[in-house]
């Protein structure tokens, strides 16, 4: 498992009509915005049902936590907001 140095700031999940917007396929995926050490955004795309696990835990659980490559292929440069129409969907929950 390869991991990623990034810190976790929000979770969400883009609803199928939100991912063919953005022009991936449509089903879900769960959204992860995080933040490089030097404090560059990225967010990661993939499992919508991981994604809904990590919304649900406890500060405590999700604190250090890394982020499985496998379980997010997806890496976009900037958060949501910063994509225009099809991005502004998406609202996080940290």
């Amino acid at each position: 498992m390869v991991a990623r140095k990034l810190t976790p700031r929000e979770y969400a999940i883009a609803s199928p009509d939100v991912a063919a917007a953005m022009g991936l396929d449509a089903e879900e995926y769960g959204v992860v915005m995080c933040e490089r050490e030097d404090g560059h955004r990225v967010t990661l795309l993939g499992d919508a049902d991981y994604t809904r696990m990590l919304i649900h835990a406890s500060p405590s659980v999700r604190a250090g936590l890394e982020i499985p490559s496998e379980r997010y292929p997806i890496e976009l440069d900037g958060w949501p907001p910063d994509w225009g129409e099809a991005g502004a969907e998406i609202g996080g929950e940290g």
